[in-house]
């Protein structure tokens, strides 16, 4: 017989499947059997984002046979309101059997003559407790920390992501672990390419991309991590340097350690467990999400300022447990093209009140030339650091290369010129009135 937290939580969920939003239990953390497998049918139903009840439950493969067991754990659970310290009886119970199995095999080890096997269980160990002290400390632990982050940082240790852009990094640093980061933008301004330029070929990543096909993906950073022109990979014919060029960035970008889901539509849901997944078998340093408003909750929230919440809260949540940044990107409204200076404010993002209350950094793009021809900011992007926890706000200017999707880093002087040619031209729309 399965043990009756487990069952618990089951049956609360079946009951009031708005408690999967707040209750994280993995599989494994069930002992295996009938309640194992009915979780394991649970999550399948959740993700694929239809509602959670007996019927569904049990007419899913994976609920296959279980109906009986669902009908009677529903009908047995003491109350649904406790359903959350359920979970946390199941989560204790699968702690204590780890333990127990790593003992036993770590006893079997020594038998065997491993003189190593002590230490390795000493780690085990000490890994499985801490998953229940994660977010739990005292004022001198949390001093503690901040040693071991000065520590780092004097060893030349970076505590987060470079920013592959440096003039960007130069002005904010690096993108910090268990920071949200949300960048905006109209369309045709590079949003998904900056999220593009910002991977590192070298670091572990994992990348949402609710809009883009993955052979997309690959195609851009094809070209922006080599010297050739993006419609090259669309054209009929190329030259043999063209071919040599693409080969050779197709080779680089096909080296490196980014993982992709390229769903439409993901749910908050599958982001999470996409990416503990990731983080667990990967190593993933960083998450980037293409974009918000194209995801959806694993409710069925209609007010969509509730789902826009939801889902912004359930990004910042990733980005804490898994203590890496997560970078995503999002829609900027068309009311700003009603504007004369049509730079985007954090304001303007869609739903832009839990996303300025959550993100860590909001950064929005702008491109003059889209919008004003003769300009001479042909080839220069802006980006404007709306909101930032840590330090800078403003404006930091990058060269953009359209041809290749590229943002290129640009050195201070002509950061400097910009900017007096941005600040020249703003007095004098005001001394004409404007």
């Amino acid at each position: 017989m399965s043990d009756a937290s487990e069952i618990s939580v089951i049956g609360s969920v079946l009951l009031d499947d708005s408690l999967l939003n707040q209750i994280d239990l993995k599989p494994e953390e069930f002992d295996a059997g009938p309640t194992r497998q009915a979780w394991k049918a649970i999550i399948a139903v959740h993700a694929a984002g239809q509602p959670v009840d007996l019927v569904t439950v049990s007419s899913h493969p994976e609920g296959e046979g279980l109906l009986v067991y669902l009908s009677d754990w529903m009908r047995n659970t003491p109350s649904v309101v406790n359903a959350l310290a359920y979970a946390d009886l199941v989560r204790r119970d699968a702690r204590q059997r780890r333990s127990i199995a790593i003992l036993t095999e770590t006893l079997e080890r020594v038998r065997g003559g491993d003189t190593d096997a002590v230490s390795a269980a000493v780690a085990q160990l000490t890994a499985v407790s801490s998953v229940q002290t994660k977010w739990e400390t005292t004022i001198a632990g949390a001093v503690d920390l901040l040693g071991h982050e000065l520590d780092a940082l004097v060893r030349g240790e970076a505590q987060g992501i470079p920013w592959m852009v440096n003039c960007i990094g130069h002005q904010l640093g690096v993108m910090r672990n268990t920071d949200l980061i949300v960048v905006g933008a109209r369309p045709a301004m590079g949003k998904t390419a900056f999220l593009l330029n910002l991977l590192p070929l070298d670091i572990p990543c994992g990348v949402i991309s609710g809009e883009m096909p993955a052979a997309q993906l690959a195609a851009r950073m094809a070209a922006i991590h080599g010297d050739f022109d993006l419609s090259v990979l669309r054209s009929n014919r190329i030259s043999g340097e063209q071919r040599a060029k693409g080969l050779r960035a197709t080779t680089w970008v096909k080296n490196a350690p980014i993982h992709i889901y390229d769903r439409s539509n993901p749910s908050i849901g599958d982001v999470a467990r996409i990416a503990r997944r990731w983080k667990h078998q990967h190593g993933i340093k960083l998450l980037a999400v293409d974009y918000i408003q194209l995801m959806r909750t694993d409710g069925r929230s209609e007010n969509d300022a509730l789902r826009i919440e939801e889902i912004v809260k359930g990004l910042k949540n990733i980005a804490r447990e898994l203590e890496i940044p997560v970078l995503a990107l999002a829609q900027v409204n068309r009311q700003v093209e009603n504007r004369e200076d049509k730079r985007p404010m954090p304001s303007d993002l869609k739903s832009s009140g839990a996303i300025e209350q959550e993100a860590d950094l909001v950064i929005s793009l702008y491109r003059d030339e889209v919008y004003n021809e003769g300009t001479p900011m042909v080839g220069i992007a802006e980006v404007i650091v709306g909101k930032n926890r840590h330090g800078m706000t403003g404006t930091i200017f990058t060269g953009w290369n359209g041809a290749q999707t590229q943002f290129i880093s640009l050195p201070i002087d002509e950061q400097r010129r910009w900017r007096d040619f941005r600040a020249a031209s703003a007095e004098r729309r005001r001394g004409g009135g404007d």
